[in-house]
């Protein structure tokens, strides 16, 4: 069973490839995964939304903004388990708003 992670970076896919060790690698194309049209789309949205903090100096407009596309991605990591279990696991590693 292979394991990935989604997790948002600046111009990267979201997915990760998590090495044996449980540290992540390199990001991983999408066209890689068995996804429906509108799953690749959600995800896809969701990775847009962080890379559009670069106009912002990487602020959120607000707190709750903020604590709801963490939680979109929580749910879209669900989502993408749901599809690819269980010959892939993800798992959601982007780091909680503070």
């Amino acid at each position: 069973m292979a394991t990935y992670a989604l997790a948002a970076d600046y111009g990267a896919s979201p997915m990760w490839e998590i090495r044996n060790d449980g540290t992540i690698g390199g990001s991983i194309p999408f066209d890689q995964f068995n996804l429906s049209d509108s799953l690749r789309k959600e995800v896809a949205a969701w990775a847009a939304e962080y890379d559009e903090l670069e106009r912002s100096d990487y602020e959120w407009r607000s707190a709750a903004a903020e604590e709801q596309w963490w939680q979109a991605g929580r749910r879209l990591a669900e989502h993408l388990n749901a599809k690819l279990r269980p010959t892939v696991v993800v798992e959601y590693r982007q780091p909680r708003p503070s």
